[in-house]
Parts: structure tokens; sequence; C-alpha cells
């Protein structure tokens, strides 16, 4: 997995709706980061020291998400407000940070992930695969994933797509 990781909201949202965001990170050796419009969407930005951090808390028992808040640099605003016809501010920017930096970004969202690859980017990172990651490298039975992917469809409404290769695994753990 690569790190650091740019997050979208969506999946900042989804791994805070797991309640494990913090062993994620951990396990899977992340840092997780997101640019300041993707934190906007999905919580509130706060100083811890001098650290720009986007907090977002889930209820019903989700566990904040903490990440590395990132300004867009001048370099990369143009790009931010091109993509942005195409798509929402979050995942534009989340784009043009992507580019610019060459750090690795994660999304949900197919319309960004077609962005990201006409840009040349390596594939985003999806929630799919970051939770089927943390399964194994934190040698989780499949019945303990199946309630984080409950706790995540039932908190953040999101399940893998048909499509997504990682679907019949996903529904698999859903099952248990």
């Amino acid at each position: 997995m690569p790190s650091p990781l740019l997050l979208d909201a969506c999946i900042a949202i989804n791994l805070a709706a797991t309640g494990r965001s913090r062993d994620i990170e951990e396990v899977l050796e992340l840092k997780y980061l997101m640019v300041v419009p993707a934190a906007k969407e999905c919580g509130s930005i706060e100083l811890a020291g001098d650290l720009p951090i986007v907090r977002r808390a889930h209820g019903g028992g989700g566990q904040a998400l903490v990440a590395e808040v990132l300004w867009l640099i001048e370099a990369e605003y143009d790009m931010y407000v091109e993509l942005a016809a195409d798509v929402d501010d979050g995942e534009a920017a989340t784009a043009a940070t992507a580019h610019h930096r060459s750090i690795s970004a994660a999304t949900d969202d197919r319309k960004a992930r077609r962005v990201m690859k006409s840009l040349g980017l390596a594939e985003p990172v999806g929630t799919p695969e970051l939770l089927r990651d943390f399964e194994a490298a934190a040698g989780l039975p499949p019945e303990e994933t199946g309630a984080m992917l409950r706790d995540v469809r039932d908190r953040a409404r999101y399940v893998a797509r048909r499509n997504d290769p990682l679907h019949d695994w996903w529904e698999d753990r859903l099952q248990r």
C-alpha cells in the first residue's frame, strides 16, 4: 500500500465508519493526507500544534479519522479549477495535488478515478482494496471484517460496486 495516501472525502468517510481508521493506518503503515477542499467535505479543520488536521467523527460508534491537511499550491490551482468543471471540488483538488506532488490517491468515485487515469496517475486505491489489505495484514477473521464492512454500509452508505474486482470478496465478508 502506498504511503502517504491522499484521501478523497468518500474514502475518509468510509474509513471513519469502520471504527478502525487508526488501526488501518498503523497496520498498513500509511500516513493519511487530505487537501483542503476534500477535508472540508467531511469535517472541520483544526490545528494540532502547528499541524492542520481534519477530524471526521461518525455517529453510532464510528471513530474520528485524523488526516494531515494540505493546502493547494500555486502550481496545482490551475489544474484544480480546470478539473472542477468535471468533478466536485474535493475530487478535483485531490487529483491536482496527487498529480503535482506525485502522491498516491484514494477515491471510490468512478468519474474521479477516470480523471486521475487521464492525468497519468497510478490507479487510485479504493475502499475495498484498503479493507481487504487491512484484513490480510492484521490477520482478521472474515467475521470481524464482515462486521467492519457492515459498519461502512450502514454508517457511510457505501458498498462495493458490482464491477469492482473485489465485489465478490466484499459480498462474502458481508454474509459472515
